[in-house]
């Protein structure tokens, strides 16, 4: 269900995503780089490939295509989402709690959620050219090209024939039996009319060509250097915002800011005061004599709001991402977190097993350069892995 409802359409270079994901943790990248990078690799540099192809962190998440999609739900479904897989992925944090209301159980406010939601209002979706990289695996990609460009000639040229021949059928039986049985109809009994000059017979042929072609034409597609990505500003219009993966590299529209407010009830149709970006509140205000400005640092400007908020997340002062990731590893190991609830670390989630040595842990893991192969290796090499899992 990709594109909602039962339109499970396919995404033909998400691949480059899931690479990119793979190379990181094969080359054992910075854990707050990997962050920023996937958060605002367009915005740290729009000019590096890899980065690119690193924001389809943002267009992973569910897009509905369909025609009984209203533009401005679509675009607020997609808001919510990526505010909450933010939240969880690096914060282990359910946003969405605090769509509505106020946050039952953590001090996270309804202020809050739309001022995290306001960094990514200037997202827009956009298949951007990011040629291949020679690290890139597109072996068979040429030849699979030629052979589909070869199928898409062949099936014009049966579709040539296939019209000359039926147009040679229609004129000579109309020759014969002319229009014999049309009936006048009344000017004001007629149906709306959807298409213009066709007949039932002629709309048949149509399909009948042009199946194969549009399918040729979309398997062409998926040889083509594009990266699933996005780019800072307003669509350029309403049809753009249902179908804005189709329209490749569209560019930004300078000073025009999609303005964020807090939503009554979360529905669109409710706005009512309008916010400015800004992160937690709680844990910018628990870093203030280290971070005091962390509240005022998202800019109010298009762009750099993901890049500020992404270097937020994966600082050293917010110390909270490192222990999600730290338990998370742990939990890969040992079955079971220091924290059993990996997704939560709020008040309905468990309490840590044993919060000093998930503290010691992430302490180690951000003294150690964010690696994630020498947070493996140190749990891998202690004594507690090695001990037998077996009763005495």
């Amino acid at each position: 269900d990709t594109s909602g409802f039962a339109n499970d359409y396919e995404r033909p270079n998400a691949w480059r995503y899931r690479d990119y994901l793979v190379r990181s943790f094969n080359a054992d990248k910075p854990y707050d780089r990997f962050i920023i990078e996937q958060l605002a690799g367009d915005e740290l540099d729009p000019d590096d490939p890899e980065l690119l192809i690193a924001t389809g962190y943002l267009r992973s998440g569910p897009w509905e295509h369909t025609g009984m999609s209203v533009a401005a739900v679509t675009r607020q479904l997609f808001l919510d989402d990526i505010t909450q897989s933010t939240g969880v992925s690096f914060l282990a944090h359910s946003f969405r709690c605090a769509k509505c209301h106020d946050h039952k159980f953590d001090p996270v406010p309804t202020r809050d959620y739309y001022r995290i939601q306001a960094v990514f209002a200037p997202v827009q979706f956009a298949d951007r050219k990011v040629e291949y990289q020679p690290y890139e695996n597109i072996s068979g990609f040429a030849d699979m090209k030629e052979r589909t460009e070869r199928l898409l000639a062949e099936t014009r040229a049966q579709q040539q024939q296939f019209k000359e021949k039926t147009d040679a059928a229609i004129a000579a039986w109309l020759k014969e039996n002319g229009y014999q049985n049309l009936k006048q109809v009344a000017a004001d009994k007629r149906p709306p009319l959807r298409w213009f000059g066709l007949s039932e017979f002629e709309k048949s042929l149509l399909k009948i060509n042009n199946k194969r072609i549009d399918y040729f034409e979309r398997e062409l597609k998926r040889y083509e250097p594009y990266a699933f990505s996005v780019y800072n500003g307003p669509p350029n219009n309403y049809r753009s915002t249902k179908t804005v993966n189709l329209i490749p590299g569209a560019k930004q529209k300078q000073g025009e800011i999609q303005q964020t407010f807090i939503l009554a009830g979360g529905a669109i149709t409710a706005p009512t005061e309008k916010v400015t970006p800004g992160v937690l509140s709680a844990v910018a205000g628990s870093n203030s004599s280290r971070e005091p400005n962390a509240w005022n640092t998202i800019p109010q400007t298009s762009e750099g709001r993901r890049l500020a908020l992404a270097r937020w997340i994966a600082s050293s002062n917010n110390t909270l991402t490192a222990r999600v990731i730290v338990n998370r590893i742990w939990q890969l190991h040992f079955g079971t977190g220091l924290v059993a609830t990996p997704n939560n670390f709020g008040q309905k989630g468990d309490q840590p097993s044993h919060p000093e040595l998930l503290d010691w842990l992430a302490t180690w893991f951000m003294d150690h350069g964010w690696s994630i192969k020498q947070l493996h290796q140190l749990i891998m090499t202690s004594e507690t892995y090695q001990q037998s899992s077996q009763p005495v």
